[in-house]
């Protein structure tokens, strides 16, 4: 959008949100709002900073010079020649034109916008069954897993960098000694300076896990705290309220991320967990399986149709389809 574009739909917002549009203007900015949905969401950033104009208007906080911001809004309207016309003459029969002046000043700046809309707003991520990459203000990059949520405020990276965490991710964190990277999960919290690790905790599991890949990790609980280093697991078991600290013995700890999953002489129900872990589907075991039901094979970005495909074929297993659940009702793998 050009210079002259974004003036007019200004135009056309400022005259909407103080009812002054006309039948014709309120099309336009329909067809502007169906164009992108980024549009809407503007729209509704602007509305919110009108609201708050109107509601605290008066107070010193949010004291503008009026007169002062008009001219303003009339000398940098007049450097351009707009598509709607503009008669400054007329403002006081127009009162949209005068609010322009204090629309323009407080949402076409930057400063402006994040100070009345994001103060106190925090940021949220949240998955449902799906995966997303997130890279943070500091430079810092968060994969979090399905049905996660991952929240910060407005001064992550500059005053701290502190986050909550609910469900699992995985973090590559920058190194900044003088700002350390905090995760919080209810009262647990993980504090690195630079490293690369992965961290479960969904409200329904009895524990929490840290599993270090790189770097050094403290994890804290109950006054409790254990630093981690690279191959190194920490468990917080909720229900004991108990930390401890073990070498990491899952190498599939980040195959829910890398779609990478290594079975050495794995048994059927490792085998079935690590699979739920990684595409977030209920398999099941109904019926008495041998432990003699080993499998050793390595599966690099399958699909869960193929991976049972391959399971099929090598352990002999009968597979049953009901209400969203996948059914393991046979195995002649002895």
């Amino acid at each position: 959008m050009n210079t002259e574009e974004n003036d007019i739909i200004k135009i056309l917002i400022t005259k909407h949100l103080t009812g002054e549009a006309s039948v014709e203007e309120e099309n336009q900015l329909n067809e502007w709002k169906a164009l992108d949905s980024a549009n809407q969401d503007l729209l509704d950033r602007y509305k919110k900073v009108y609201d708050l104009v109107q509601e605290q208007g008066t107070s010193q906080e949010f004291e503008i010079n009026l007169d002062k911001e008009w001219e303003r809004f009339l000398t940098e309207t007049q450097e351009e020649t707009p598509t709607i016309p503009i008669d400054a003459n007329s403002s006081s029969q127009k009162p949209w034109l005068r609010i322009a002046a204090v629309i323009s000043f407080l949402i076409i700046s930057a400063f402006a916008a994040n100070y009345f809309l994001d103060k106190n707003d925090p940021i949220v991520y949240q998955t449902a069954e799906n995966t997303l990459t997130i890279k943070l203000p500091d430079g810092s990059i968060v994969d979090l897993n399905q049905n996660s949520k991952l929240v910060y405020d407005q001064y992550f990276g500059k005053s701290n960098r502190t986050i909550s965490l609910s469900g699992e991710g995985f973090f590559e964190v920058q190194s900044d000694k003088f700002n350390p990277f905090t995760i919080e999960i209810n009262q647990i919290k993980i504090e690195v300076v630079g490293t690369k690790f992965n961290v479960s905790g969904y409200g329904a599991s009895e524990t929490i896990e840290v599993i270090v890949e790189e770097g050094l990790v403290n994890f804290s609980a109950d006054k409790s705290t254990v630093e981690l280093s690279a191959g190194e697991k920490g468990v917080y078991t909720k229900s004991l309220q108990q930390l401890r600290e073990t070498p990491n013995d899952d190498i599939n700890f980040i195959s829910w991320k890398t779609k990478k999953i290594v079975f050495t002489n794995s048994k059927l129900p490792e085998v079935v967990e690590t699979l739920n872990k990684v595409y977030g589907d209920r398999i099941i075991i109904t019926s008495d399986i041998s432990d003699s039901c080993e499998v050793t094979v390595t599966f690099n970005q399958q699909n869960l149709e193929a991976v049972l495909n391959v399971l099929k074929t090598t352990l002999n297993l009968t597979f049953r389809n009901i209400d969203n659940r996948i059914e393991i009702v046979d195995a002649e793998c002895e």
